[in-house]
Formats: C-alpha cells, structure tokens, sequence
C-alpha cells in the first residue's frame, strides 16, 4: 500500500477527519470519519458518471458498471503504486466478471496521485484522462496498459515516449489529439479535483475503497489496501467484503 505518510504496519495515527488505521490480514483498513455522501448517476456500462460525487463539485466519473446496480464502490488510486497495480491486475478483473458484469456492482476510478514520492503519477493520469476524452473505453484500456506496464515507465525519464507506446497500441483513438491533451496539461484540472476530493474524504494511501448503496449512503468503513480477491484463513479477501455487504443489502 502507498501512503502519503507513514509505514504500512504503523500503530493507530490521528487526522484531519481519520479515525485510525487498525491492521488487518496484514493490511491497513482505514476508519474514516470525514462526511460523505454520493449521488447516484444515470450513465451505464464503462461510461461517465456526471452525478457521483464525494465531497465537492467533481465533474464526470470513470465508470464501469450499471447506474441500477445495488453496491457501487468508488476506488482512489495512484497509477505509480504498485499495489494498486497488483489490485488492478489479479483483482479488479474478478471483480468485473463476478460482480460488474451481473449488475451487482458498479465501480468508480478516481485519481489519487501521491505526487511526493510518484514523480509520474500525474503524468500518467493526464494519459489516462486524455485517452478517456476520446472515448470512455478509451480510458479503460489505457488503465490497464498503464498498470500492466508500470516497471516501464515509472521513475523513468522516457516516461512519456513509453506511454506514447502504449497509447499507439489503442486501436481507434486519434494519437495526435491525445498526445496534445498530455502535453498542454488540460486534464491536470480533473485529476486535482478527484485528489482534492479524497484529501478532504480522508484518503492519505492508494488504493483506498468507498461502498455506497444506491441510495448514496457509505456502507461500513473505507478500505485501505490491495486485498486479494480470495481471502486466506481468517484473513478476509475482496469478495468477502463484497458478499457481505451484499447480502446486507439483499442482493
């Protein structure tokens, strides 16, 4: 887990709107206390979410999913992090094709770059946010590129050049519009404004996770941490989160 601030397997820290972090399964759940709410949005499967927001005016979401989904979580993440680039990896797509893909969880992305010790993690968000402008499918699949090519090009100074790379293998999107975004820094604005979002949520790690029924109310305490989707003994992985707060919504 990247943090701000701090050692993973540190004792109970005190903040601005963080209760505490207690270890669990080796990892870090966060108990945030900050307010949050969410709107429900109106938008689909892998498309943009003007209505869901946390804490502030953000403008449209990353989303894949159905808006009638029951569980919606909201993810804050740093593309540099490499926990985040194993949840995106080994699960993420578990959860897709148990939850998302059945209409029982809709999922969010928003950027969280730890820009204190992630010299790329901006970066790396412009060409995510660029690709997405595009197209919404766009942005998904320059997601995964980047997570699965991020020895690559983190902490590299080629950076660019090699994400250029992985922008020209997205069939369909127009390589000089997106390498213009990047480079005039347009999309720095919406990337601010998710990270700006989880600092006043409390977020101080990536990846960190909210649950919200369709209602908008936040279910349980924020996760903090790369669970795996299977959980190991009494160590409990993503779907037994996801099967529990299910069940407690009745679905």
């Amino acid at each position: 887990m990247s943090k701000q601030s701090g050692k993973q397997g540190a004792r109970p820290v005190k903040g601005p709107g963080l209760a505490q972090f207690i270890i669990f399964g080796g990892l870090a759940v966060a108990a945030i206390a900050a307010s949050i709410f969410m709107r429900p949005g109106q938008q689909g499967q892998q498309g943009k979410n003007s209505q869901a927001n946390v804490v502030g005016e953000l403008g449209p979401d990353h989303v894949k999913g159905s808006a009638q989904a029951p569980l919606t979580i909201i993810e804050y993440s740093d593309f540099q992090c490499p926990f985040c680039a194993r949840h995106s990896q080994q699960t993420l797509p578990q959860i897709e094709a148990r939850y998302i893909t059945s209409g029982q969880v809709r999922y969010i992305f928003r950027y969280f770059p730890l820009r204190n010790i992630h010299a790329q993690a901006d970066l790396a968000a412009q060409a995510a946010e660029c690709a997405g402008q595009q197209n919404p499918g766009f942005f998904w699949e320059m997601h995964d590129q980047l997570f699965l090519s991020q020895s690559d090009w983190a902490d590299r100074r080629n950076a660019l050049d090699v994400m250029r790379r992985l922008a020209s293998s997205i069939s369909g999107m127009n390589q000089e519009v997106w390498l213009s975004c990047v480079n005039n820094q347009s999309t720095l604005g919406s990337v601010g404004a998710d990270l700006q979002a989880g600092i006043e949520a409390g977020v101080n790690s990536t990846p960190t996770f909210f649950f919200y029924d369709q209602a908008g109310t936040q279910l349980g305490q924020p996760l903090a941490g790369a669970l795996p989707f299977e959980g190991q003994g009494q160590n409990q992985g993503f779907r037994d989160v996801l099967d529990r707060l299910l069940a407690n919504l009745g679905g």
